[in-house]
């Protein structure tokens, strides 16, 4: 049965939608199995343009991912079911180490693990999975491309549709050229908006 949408918070729009359905896979430990259910937001560039995509983020880099290291729960509402009964939603937000091996736009530290959190992750009763459509969670020994905003605390966040790519080569791809990625930087759209520093260690 399809669940009831709740509008919750959306980090590059004005809102999100969560709507119950059966996709894919996400692919990242203990969630291989689950349902996923979507989170549709509006944004505030055009998430299916890198070069836009990297202009709204502060960093953009390609970084192999260490473990996971905690889910917390945001945004909770809570909602009437078809009963009359209520149930209360949040948003998880997964908490990963990562090992950045190429900077394209900033400069994370490379010499040692960088925390980020991911928009998205196990739901908190653990029987689906919670992302935005177009998105995945990231899944430890793995390489990625990933837009990353700073918050107001000096973490890094990563959300949205398409803010982080699978690199299918992984490090090998390092070695051999990162023209594509390079290229999304070099034609970058600029967004204008309230920027913050980045805090090493937070």
């Amino acid at each position: 049965m399809k669940r009831k949408a709740a509008r919750l918070p959306a980090v590059l729009g004005l809102c999100a939608l969560l709507l119950g359905g059966c996709g894919a896979p996400a692919g990242t430990s203990g969630a291989e199995n689950l349902p996923v259910d979507y989170l549709l937001g509006d944004f505030a560039v055009d998430v299916y343009n890198p070069c836009e995509l990297v202009g709204f983020s502060d960093y953009y880099f390609i970084a192999s991912v260490d473990e996971v290291t905690a889910t917390s729960y945001r945004h909770e509402v809570t909602l009437e079911t078809e009963g009359g009964g209520k149930k209360t939603l949040s948003t998880p937000y997964t908490d990963y180490t990562v090992t950045v091996l190429r900077n394209v736009k900033g400069a994370l530290p490379e010499d040692g693990p960088v925390p980020l959190t991911k928009a998205g992750g196990v739901a908190r009763d653990g029987k689906s999975v919670v992302l935005y459509e177009d998105d995945l969670l990231l899944e430890p020994g793995k390489t990625y491309a990933i837009t990353a905003c700073v918050q107001e605390d000096g973490t890094l966040l990563v959300s949205g549709p398409n803010s982080c790519e699978l690199v299918e080569d992984g490090v090998n791809m390092i070695s051999s050229g990162l023209d594509e990625y390079e290229s999304h930087y070099l034609n970058e759209v600029p967004y204008d908006r309230e920027r913050y520093e980045y805090a090493q260690g937070v």
